[in-house]
This record gives structure tokens, sequence and C-alpha cells, in this order.
């Protein structure tokens, strides 16, 4: 009788403490494509990043959305360019939606506790344009975020377009859509 109510007890135990998210987590959200030019040439700067600032707060994992990945071409890809990061398959683009991402590579820094996005989108502004790229980045969106929330300062960010290829839409009635961004228009929301 004692242990029964021992293993019911741990059993328990488990389940609520799974169930409640961790205090103060930070999930870095980032939204890759392994064809995607773009993606393939941040995966240097997402390293440098996550060595940087990766801890029990800030988490990081690369989501892969295309129709055409498979849990092969992101292992591949993972090797290839040394990611340190977990990665996923949205292939039915349920975080796609969520978070309303249109292109690759774009970033969601989500917080956990608050159940709220703190930034979203370009990770820097090397890329102003579809195969328009500055010799010298100006700006540091992702790292500005998580330096932040490194130092525990207020969390108020400017949410950037990303520029990136378009991700293919999972309706067949769009399958015309071109897949890379022209748009190079920065957004003014700031929460979501």
């Amino acid at each position: 009788m004692k242990i029964r109510f021992v293993i019911l007890s741990l059993f328990a135990s488990f389940f609520l403490t799974a169930a409640t998210p961790p205090k103060n987590l930070y999930l870095v959200y980032v939204f890759m494509g392994e064809e995607c030019v773009i993606s393939q040439n941040y995966t240097l700067e997402l390293n440098k990043l996550h060595e940087q600032y990766a801890s029990d707060r800030i988490q990081f994992i690369g989501v892969f959305p295309s129709n055409y990945s498979s849990s092969e071409t992101v292992k591949n890809f993972k090797s290839k360019y040394k990611l340190p990061f977990n990665t996923e398959l949205d292939k039915a683009h349920i975080k796609v939606f969520r978070f309303q991402i249109k292109v690759t590579p774009e970033i969601v820094v989500y917080d956990v506790k608050n159940q709220n996005v703190v930034y979203q989108g370009r990770i820097d502004n090397t890329y102003f344009g579809l195969g328009q790229r500055r010799t010298v980045t100006t700006t540091s969106e992702l790292s500005d975020v998580l330096s932040a929330i490194t130092k525990k300062e207020e969390l108020d960010f400017e949410f950037k377009k990303a520029v990136g290829c378009f991700l293919t839409p999972i309706d067949p009635l769009f399958k015309d859509i071109s897949p890379c961004n022209y748009d190079t228009k920065d957004t003014k929301t700031n929460k979501r």
C-alpha cells in the first residue's frame, strides 16, 4: 500500500512538473529552409549567437516548415552547417500559422512564462532585399533581444520584416506563388 502511494505521488509530481512551463524560459524559433540560400548564409551567425546566448533561460529551436523537408534533409543540413541546436519539422505548418511566418529565415523569440512573442522578424539587417546584401551589417536585432533577456532588461522591441525565401503554402491553390520575397519594408508592429 505504501509503495503504491509513493508511485502514485511520483507519477502525479512528474505530470504536474511536465505541465508547468519552466520559469523565465525564452524559445528562439529559427524558421529555416534547407534550399534557401539566405538560411544557409545565416548559419554561421546563428551558431555564434547560440554559443553566446544559449542557456537554461534561452533555447534555440530550428524549425523546418518546407513541404519537401524530411528528417533526413534536416539532419544533413544540421550536419553540414554544424547547427548546435535542436531542430524539428513543421510540415503541417502549425507553428507557421501560429506565428504567421511567411519567409525563411525568420526568427520568433517566445516568452514561455507570459506566453507572448517578444520579437519576430529578421536576424539582422544584412539582407535588405532578395539578393541584396550589405557589405557591413549595422544592426543585429536578434542579438539585441537576447542581450536584453540575459541582462533582464525591458523587452520592448520593434518587429522587423524578415527578408528571405517564401514558404510554399500547403494549399495547392497557391502553387504559383514565387518562393522569393521582394518586399523590403519593415513592420512597425510591436506586440502580437
